[in-house]
């Protein structure tokens, strides 16, 4: 009877240590994964960051504007939602149509009913839930 429950723990600590190690590689992946996507997501920062710096330039050549002009613009639009912290959290979602009034599928641009492209006038709005 003893060698029955020594055989018992003995498959059962294995099972676990085999548990423990799938679950080492798993988290192992996880973390690379998470890795990858925090170099992707500061490649795309960079990106945006040189887009910003590029169309700064142009407007800035074309328009006679300054530095100073550009940086009041960005703390006003900073202060929209009550907050000089770098962020704008007044992101317009639009869930309705503005031309049927009928709900909108997540993701599109145009209304599956009328075909209304609901950024036509507003470039920064988003699709929400």
């Amino acid at each position: 009877m003893l060698d029955i429950i020594a055989l018992f723990r003995a498959n059962y600590a294995k099972n676990v240590a085999i548990d423990a190690k799938n679950l080492a590689v798993d988290i192992h992946q996880e973390a690379n994964q998470a890795q990858l996507n925090v170099a992707k997501g500061r490649t795309d920062i960079e990106r945006l960051y040189l887009l910003v710096e590029a169309l700064w330039t142009i407007l800035k050549t074309s328009t006679g504007l300054t530095d100073e002009d550009f940086v009041k613009i960005v703390e006003q639009l900073d202060l929209q939602d009550g907050k000089l912290d770098g962020r704008n959290a007044t992101h317009t979602v639009i869930t309705q149509c503005p031309n049927c009034g009928k709900t909108l599928l997540k993701g599109h641009r145009r209304c599956a009913y009328c075909q209304t492209d609901v950024f036509a006038n507003a470039p920064f709005r988003h699709i929400g839930k």
